[in-house]
C-alpha cells in the first residue's frame, strides 16, 4: 500500500471540525514553528479556530518568531500532519501522501 500524501498546506482543505480536532492535539509552540513561512491563508484559517484573544496571541507569537532552522520547521509540520493522517485516518485523504 503506497503510503498517504497529505502536505502541510492541506490542512487548508480539512472541514472546520476536523481542523479543530487536529489543533486541539497540537502544541501550541509546535503550531507557531510548523507555520513559519506558511501561507497567510492558512495561518487565517487556523485563528479563525480560536477565540479572539488566542488569535491575537497567536499572530503576535507568529510575527515575532525569530530565525529557524528549516528543518525544525519540516519537523513540527510533520508532527502536525502526522496528527492530521491519524485522527482523520487513511480513508479520508485517498491518494494524498505525508510530506
Amino acid at each position: 500500500q503506497a503510503p498517504i500524501r497529505f502536505d502541510f498546506e492541506d490542512l487548508l482543505h480539512l472541514s472546520a471540525s476536523e481542523l479543530e480536532a487536529v489543533l486541539r492535539e497540537v502544541d501550541a509552540n509546535v503550531l507557531v514553528l510548523a507555520l513559519t513561512g506558511s501561507s497567510e491563508e492558512l495561518v487565517d484559517r487556523i485563528a479563525e479556530r480560536m477565540p479572539r484573544r488566542s488569535a491575537k496571541e497567536f499572530r503576535r507569537r507568529l510575527r515575532r518568531f525569530g530565525p529557524t532552522r528549516l528543518s525544525d520547521v519540516e519537523m513540527a509540520q510533520r508532527a502536525v500532519t502526522g496528527v492530521a493522517v491519524r485522527r482523520m485516518g487513511a480513508r479520508r485523504f485517498g491518494a494524498m501522501a505525508i510530506g
